[in-house]
Order: structure tokens, then C-alpha cells, then sequence
């Protein structure tokens, strides 16, 4: 499967970012990362995938080129990842995928807690709605 995490898959709009941290959103939280995200009633456009942010808070990393290193280990965590949770990740429209540790984490971290909270979690979430 494809492995591109093309523009059109990044969200930008902020409006739907505010929406997203409203109170109405859905979101999960297992160390080093939270994630949030507004269920897809009905998916238009081409892509099965969701429109996704990556932030990583400027209060806890004060640098930017540290910022900018984990925001590049969470998208590609994420592009790695995104097509083995085809079937979840189908269930969102919009996903924001926090960075919420202290100090910086080795991509093997990350991507293991991205996998299990993407394994997991989500899972029970889903299957309960």
C-alpha cells in the first residue's frame, strides 16, 4: 500500500482545529501522545484516510529545531503506520496527534505508543459506539 502522506491529508483549516479541541471532540491519552479526533458521518473526497495535525507544544519545547524533530518523528510515525489502522483511521474525518511528553522521545517510543493506542484503545472506543 502507498506510504505518501500527500497535503491534501494535512489538515490546515482553523476552524476545524478549533472544533477539534472543543469539549464535543473524542480524544485518548497514553503516554507520550493524545489523540483527538471528530468521527466521520459521511467521508467525502478521494482519500479513506483522515485530514491530520501534528502539534507539539512550543511551552514544553522551547526550540524550534527540537519542535520541528518531533513533529517530523510523529508524521512519519504516522505515514508508516497509517495503512495497518485502514479500518479505524476510515472511522475519523479529522485526527490531531499531540506530542504531550516533557522531553524528547526516540521514534521507536513514539511509534510504539502510536501503535498501541492505535491498537487498543481506539478499538474499545469504536466498538462500544
Amino acid at each position: 500500500m502507498n506510504q505518501k502522506l500527500p497535503k491534501s491529508e494535512i489538515l490546515r483549516s482553523k476552524k476545524i482545529i478549533q472544533e477539534l479541541f472543543r469539549a464535543g471532540s473524542s480524544f485518548l491519552y497514553l503516554y507520550p501522545l493524545q489523540i483527538r479526533w471528530i468521527s466521520a458521518s459521511s467521508k467525502q473526497g478521494s482519500t479513506i484516510f483522515p485530514q491530520v495535525l501534528f502539534i507539539v507544544p512550543k511551552k514544553k519545547f522551547k526550540k524550534a529545531v527540537v519542535r520541528n524533530l518531533l513533529r517530523r518523528r510523529l508524521k512519519e510515525v504516522y505515514r508508516k503506520n497509517k495503512a495497518n489502522f485502514t479500518e479505524k483511521l476510515s472511522q475519523m474525518q479529522y485526527l490531531a496527534i499531540i506530542y504531550v511528553a516533557k522531553e524528547p522521545l526516540s521514534y521507536w517510543e513514539i511509534e510504539k505508543a502510536f501503535r498501541k493506542i492505535m491498537e487498543q484503545e481506539i478499538q474499545h472506543h469504536f466498538s462500544k459506539t
